[in-house]
């Protein structure tokens, strides 16, 4: 097999000389290595990302195949070259570690509009809904010649909530730091505006239901009936009482409440185990109900059917005191006409707007964007949502603080 000479130009030739070079040839020096900083971080990253093969990799720090090193030459010119010898590519790896970027953390998933009311805002007037009672209890026959019943119907207090808007930029982005992007550091910036977005409305819905206590004593108390009994810790039975509660609920004439759909158990990341071990579970041993006292069955975990979980990674930010144990239990919001909880989101901001400042520096009479302010040749972003939201309908949700008491 042919030999394989394998060598970096220029790199580290007099290494221990340039300070008694002259100025601009230092310089070329600085750009150059730059430049071969540049291609190995460029190697990286596409090994890294899976959009090259890391033998590849293997051989730049340990070049044993001519082939290969044809490849390397080809696809990175400044950093290889055809006359090389013992392969330097490792004295590279600190610098390109320093400028290679970290992923990002992924965005909260918006699952508020899962359990919430989401509807869409023509402006920034404030939102009221009414809710009207009455008029729907069972009728009464009637004997011939007598007049009908007429039944009353009663307006409570509208719910009313404004929609407000949020905003969150970078620091301007200086000419310099944009011509010395070889990694695309600031190209990404509107998928972080786009993830802060996500977050922001997905924090703002947590904090509808839950307080820094527990469960919102607004939406969740003795008089509206929708705490679960005796807050218990989450299981099975639990679940049980807390959907017997929602089953149960009757409207402002004493008739049942029908609640369709599907349930959506939101829970914190400390109960996932709980949870899935739940959601799981094949079969469950229960006294039985309505039979003979202390007797035990076995049974499908039937209960898990029509109850989808939630998980909930605000809860323990915002709820400091049973963030971890409390959980809550919402009927779908858009099968039944009283949601819990409701989002109202601008018409054509419900998805984030990403802004850039108009640029304001001109090169031989046009605009030039990426010179950026005239004063400063910076470029500046930032991101836009406006919503808001309010509690509604207590009827339609239950919750415990799992405090067991």
């Amino acid at each position: 097999m042919k030999e394989v000479n394998f060598q970096y130009a220029g790199v580290f030739d007099g290494a221990f000389s340039d300070g008694f070079l002259p100025a601009a040839k230092r310089a070329a020096r600085a750009q150059m290595r730059e430049a071969r900083v540049a291609e190995a971080t460029k190697l990286w990253l596409e090994v890294i990302e899976g959009g090259q093969d890391p033998y590849l990799l293997r051989q730049a720090f340990n070049p044993t195949s001519s082939i290969a090193a044809e490849m390397l030459c080809r696809r990175y010119p400044v950093l290889f070259n055809e006359n090389m010898g013992t392969s330097d590519f490792s004295a590279l790896t600190a610098d390109v570690l320093d400028r290679m970027l970290l992923g990002n953390y992924a965005a909260t998933p918006e699952t508020f509009r899962l359990y919430c009311k989401v509807r869409t805002l023509r402006d920034f007037r404030d939102v009221k809904r009414f809710a009207v009672d009455g008029a729907e209890k069972p009728w009464s026959s009637v004997p011939e010649l007598v007049g009908h019943d007429r039944q009353k119907l009663s307006q409570g207090t509208p719910y009313t909530y404004a929609p407000l808007k949020y905003l969150s930029g970078a620091e301007p982005i200086s000419w310099e730091a944009m011509v010395n992007d070889d990694l695309g550091i600031f190209t990404d910036l509107p998928q972080r505006f786009i993830r802060g977005a996500v977050r922001t409305k997905e924090k703002f819905a947590t904090s509808l239901f839950c307080s820094s206590t527990g469960p919102d004593s607004t939406l969740y108390s003795v008089g509206n009936g929708n705490i679960v009994t005796s807050n218990p810790v989450f299981s099975n039975a639990a679940m049980g009482t807390a959907l017997g509660i929602l089953m149960g609920r009757t409207d402002s004439g004493g008739d049942p409440i029908m609640i369709p759909g599907t349930f959506y158990l939101v829970h914190p990341p400390a109960l996932y185990n709980a949870v899935q071990n739940w959601v799981n579970q094949v079969t469950v041993d229960v006294v039985e109900a309505g039979g003979t006292t202390n007797q035990t069955v076995r049974v499908n975990n039937w209960i898990i059917q029509n109850v989808k979980p939630i998980m909930n990674p605000y809860l323990p930010i915002i709820d400091t005191t049973r963030g971890n144990t409390a959980w809550y239990l919402f009927a779908d919001p858009n099968a039944n006409g009283r949601p819990a909880l409701e989002v109202g989101e601008l018409r054509g901001y419900e998805a984030p707007v990403i802004l850039e400042k108009a640029p304001e520096t001109m090169r031989g009479g046009s605009l030039v964007p990426e010179l950026g302010s005239w004063e400063t040749m910076a470029r500046e972003m930032k991101g836009l949502v406006v919503f808001g939201g309010a509690q509604m309908d207590p009827k339609t949700t239950v919750a415990s603080s799992g405090a067991g008491s």
